[in-house]
């Protein structure tokens, strides 16, 4: 394939980014637009309170590069923002790139270039968690172990990607509302790779998710991906009744044939809080599967859009 033969659409989700859009975009026009034939960036604003929409319509728009902002009625989370923007896409090809400039543009030349050679989907991931603080590091780890764990396929973990035409077109068809974009786009099969890259260091601004944040994400990213815990729900519940019958054998063990006293308040007390705390987790857990039925079973839009402006 010769140069500058495709088009690229760069989905960019932002949530009070002011500080940081123009840039990204400078930088992302200098790099991408000796490669291909048109560049159209897709911000998709996920309700930002900042003046993010006035930063984006002092790009300078010339020659072979577009730009669709989507501004969302409210904030709809990144994953919607990402899905919003790979449905309104239509070039040959699609990456994602997140807001903070913490994505070096040079990756997707390098994608590119995978996918010329015959990959769907380039999923380009970080060199290690050096930038992270360090309980985020761990937790990170942690949840990539887990999640890969309890999923019925392999999950590559970063916002990060480069699909193709027929990649993008599979993906549009999922229509959930519970969306966990890497869930679907590992779901869909194809052919992928993986690129590595070191993250940049974030310019302005700080990272929009607490702690509480990313355990919500975590908790949602896993029923979305799985039903695995339910099933580990019947096996823990298993493995606590045959260790409680095991424990109430040795107590009458104990007592006929050793003659001990059989022990007390303390005991039945233990087991008693052991066991109500284990049914309350499991109970909430499927309260989740339940309420994600629930919120299926509507039919709601996955997002709503205020307006659409091309520049």
């Amino acid at each position: 394939m010769n140069m500058q033969q495709h088009d690229i659409d760069v989905v960019i989700p932002v949530y009070n980014e002011q500080a940081n859009i123009l840039s990204l975009i400078d930088h992302l026009k200098m790099t991408l637009s000796s490669i291909f034939r048109k560049i159209t960036f897709i911000i998709v604003d996920d309700g930002s309170t900042d003046n993010s929409e006035e930063e984006i319509n002092k790009v300078n728009m010339d020659g072979n590069v577009l730009l669709k902002y989507i501004r969302l009625s409210k904030n709809h989370g990144k994953d919607i923002a990402l899905k919003c923007g790979l449905d309104h896409s239509t070039a040959d090809i699609c990456c994602f790139v997140d807001g903070d400039f913490q994505h070096p543009p040079e990756k997707i030349v390098e994608a590119y270039e995978k996918i010329k050679k015959g990959y769907n989907i380039v999923h380009i991931m970080k060199n290690g968690y050096e930038t992270e603080t360090l309980y985020r590091k761990y937790c990170s780890i942690f949840f990539v172990k887990f999640i890969n764990f309890i999923s019925d396929y392999k999950i590559y973990l970063t916002d990060f990607k480069v699909l193709d035409r027929k990649a993008v077109e599979l993906v549009k068809q999922i229509k959930e509302r519970n969306y966990y974009s890497n869930g679907i786009i590992d779901m869909v099969g194809l052919k992928s790779t993986v690129l590595l890259y070191n993250p940049l260091k974030r310019k302005f601004g700080e990272t929009k998710f607490s702690l509480a944040k990313l355990i919500t994400l975590s908790l949602f990213s896993i029923m979305s991906v799985s039903a695995k815990p339910l099933r580990m729900a019947i096996y823990v519940g298993l493995f606590i009744s045959i260790v409680s019958f095991c424990y109430a054998s040795y107590i009458v063990f104990e007592r006929l044939v050793l003659g001990q006293p059989i022990p007390g308040f303390a005991t039945l007390a233990a087991v008693t809080f052991f066991l109500g705390g284990a049914q309350f987790v499991f109970i909430g857990i499927i309260g989740l599967y339940v309420g994600n039925m629930f919120i299926e079973s509507k039919h709601r839009p996955q997002y709503m859009i205020d307006y659409i402006l091309e520049l």
